[in-house]
């Protein structure tokens, strides 16, 4: 066994061998952790926000606009539409589009109410033979006549779609991390603009699901590298503008704009798909990520895009040599040779990274449950559709620029506490306006706001800390289990919503809950506000409690990090 140890210079060589022997009878592999520091002066020397980087995260952060509506297409495509028999033997129970009044309609009364604007299906739950829908929104339940014993589809398909996600998180994190950034990206990015394309020329309900399980998938890998790639270019400090700009939030607004305007989910598809084509093109502006080519070995390749950088920067071009040579030692080489693959097991390794991902875990569990529960149920919120799809995505632009500005002035944790305690209290007041005064719809949807702001905040305060916080090797596959859980609980979102029909503070129950505990848990999770970002997955090394003249646990003398790499 090879240690390849950096030695405290006021340290007898006895203690240093002795201590070398130590490690022997352990069995571990200690070195200081070089790697972290090593990149961040390749950043630093090139500019740790030039122009270069600022282009790069333009180009990957545009992706999301197109992906946003996407991911929102639902709220209208799936919209349901209040609808009135004009004629046929219909009889049974009369409602509304959110839930059924048990009013019995004789034969008798057949003609008065086939001419009223109330649902009416028979009690089998079948439609009235003639119908006419009153929505100015065409949709698939106006399509393919989704109401009374198919009135669940429209939310199933939603939850379909967050399936395709869950897949997505899951896969294309791991995928990233072996192929590298660049090109998984604009695989997916392609498959978002592909399937959402395709779906607007389904011919039956069934197809237009399965198409939106395929753009889920795309979607579920598209919110994992294009945060990573811009952000292993950018110094520490800059490194929260990667989940700080809104174009999340803009996307939402364009998509509630095309909607208000096409009125057809279609068009709307169509639209969608072919203004985001053009961001294609920065395929070949964009570079893979220099951290990932020296993790894999690659450094030639780095070298090259750093001397790109560089002259792009108008920066001299940095002795590339002598800044990666701590990368360069001879354990590097012998795991970059072994090409050791990282998978979703080394997430549990340590202690450390193990606490890391069960807490972070559940923190973005809730955020999917909460964020999605509340953006599927937009529909039900008192006011008009489309001004209530508008005012959540400004209110989202305000939100993620306000996140990022926290996180740097305040840190990762505070800010994100903050926006957690925002929406469950908005959410807590939600639920008691709606079992106390019902009759306050426009109250009621002006709190439900606020859980929106608060739950929006979060996420994209928590974006910028899960990433901070998982090394180089598995900072994707830790992003993609995150996401993967925020996909699981996120399928449930629509079903919520669906379930308010007959326990209409259910929702607002959900957020208030799940928002509180996030609160709670972030307490106990360490603030990355300022820390360079770990290469390896580190363990502090063991000091025998017999070397006295050693350095004190978990450092050199230098103040370096010893540590056994995972």
């Amino acid at each position: 066994m090879t240690v390849n140890r950096v030695a405290n210079k006021d340290q007898p060589d006895n203690a240093v061998e002795k201590d070398l022997e130590n490690d022997e009878e352990l069995g571990e592999e200690v070195e200081v952790d070089r790697g972290a520091d090593t990149a961040e002066k390749v950043i630093e020397s090139l500019g740790e926000f030039g122009l270069f980087q600022r282009l790069l995260l333009a180009a990957c952060l545009l992706t999301e606009l197109p992906a946003a509506g996407a991911m929102m297409l639902m709220a209208f495509a799936g919209a349901k539409s209040p609808w009135r028999c004009y004629g046929g033997n219909a009889t049974g129970m009369i409602g509304n589009d959110t839930g059924m009044i048990t009013t019995t309609v004789s034969p008798a009364n057949v003609e008065n109410v086939t001419n009223n604007t109330m649902n009416q299906c028979t009690p089998e739950g079948i439609v009235c033979p003639g119908r006419e829908y009153t929505l100015d929104l065409s949709s698939v339940v106006t399509e393919w006549d989704l109401v009374c014993d198919q009135d669940w589809i429209p939310d199933a398909i939603s939850s379909i779609q967050m399936a395709g996600v869950v897949v997505g998180a899951f896969s294309v994190g791991q995928l990233s991390d072996l192929f590298g950034r660049k090109r998984v990206l604009y695989i997916v990015y392609f498959g978002i603009l592909s399937g959402t394309l395709t779906s607007a020329f389904s011919v039956t309900w069934h197809m237009f699901a399965a198409l939106r399980f395929v753009v889920g998938l795309s979607l579920g890998g598209i919110m994992i590298v294009n945060i990573s790639l811009p952000m292993e270019y950018l110094g520490k400090k800059y490194r929260v503008l990667c989940s700080g700009i809104p174009t999340w939030s803009v996307g939402s607004v364009i998509m509630a704009l095309l909607a208000w305007q096409l009125k057809d989910w279609r068009h709307l598809s169509i639209a969608t798909a072919v203004l985001g084509f053009p961001i294609l093109f920065t395929y070949w502006f964009c570079p893979e990520s220099i951290r990932w080519l020296i993790a894999h070995g690659r450094i030639e390749e780095a070298e090259k895009i750093i001397e790109r950088i560089a002259k792009f920067n108008k920066r001299e071009k940095p002795n590339i040599t002598c800044l990666l040579q701590d990368m360069k030692d001879a354990e590097e080489e012998k795991l970059l040779k072994k090409k050791k693959r990282y998978s979703y097991r080394h997430l549990f390794t340590t202690q450390e990274i193990r606490k890391h991902t069960l807490m972070m875990g559940y923190i973005w569990i809730a955020n999917g449950l909460v964020y999605y529960g509340l953006a599927f149920g937009v529909k039900n919120l008192a006011g008009d559709r489309y001004l209530n799809l508008f005012l959540i995505g400004m209110i989202e632009c305000v939100a993620q620029p306000t996140a990022g500005f926290l996180n740097e002035r305040i840190g990762r944790r505070k800010s994100s506490m903050g926006f957690y305690t925002l929406a469950s209290t908005g959410s807590l007041i939600v639920l008691i306006l709606t079992l106390a005064a019902p009759d306050q719809g426009i109250v009621i949807t002006v709190f439900a706001m606020c859980a929106w702001l608060g739950i929006s905040g979060g996420w994209t305060a928590v974006q910028t800390m899960t990433c901070e916080l998982f090394p180089t090797v598995v900072r994707n596959i830790g992003y993609g289990f995150c996401s993967t859980l925020a996909r699981l609980s996120s399928i449930a979102g629509p079903q919520v919503v669906y379930i308010s029909k007959y326990f209409k503070v259910a929702p607002f129950i959900v957020c208030s809950s799940f928002t509180l505990l996030q609160v709670i848990v972030l307490i106990f999770l360490p603030e990355t506000k300022g820390k360079p970002l770990n290469e390896f997955i580190r363990k502090p090394s063991f000091q025998h409690p017999d070397n006295k003249h050693a350095p004190k646990h978990g450092t050199d003398g230098n103040n370096h990090q010893q540590y056994t790499k995972v």
